[in-house]
């Protein structure tokens, strides 16, 4: 997903690298991923954390099974951050995580 988008109520699984990608390089704008689930993925939501990337909303995921990270972020497909999907995690600007499930 690239620009005013939901992505919402879906199931991915078994993929080869992320389940959802909320955005590549400076196309992201307005994006979010609410009340999906993703498992067995090695990484399960990564969103956009490049120059000119925009708001980003994650929130209410059951995320199971991320072999490397379930929310992270990355510039181009490059890791920018760590795990985001616990409790306490330093977000970036913009972006608001909550209330998902990550185990």
């Amino acid at each position: 997903a690239e620009a005013d988008t939901n992505v919402t109520g879906n199931v991915v699984e078994d993929t080869r690298d992320v389940g959802i990608s909320l955005g590549w390089g400076p196309y992201a704008r307005n994006l979010s991923a609410t009340g999906n689930l993703v498992r067995d993925t090695p990484r399960g939501i990564v969103f956009s954390t490049s120059p000119g990337a925009d708001t980003v909303l994650i929130a209410n995921n059951r995320i199971a099974g991320a072999g490397i990270a379930g929310i992270s972020g990355a510039d181009h497909g490059t890791a920018t951050t760590g795990e985001l999907g616990t409790a306490g995690a330093e977000l970036p600007p913009g972006v608001q995580i909550s209330g998902n499930l990550v185990s």
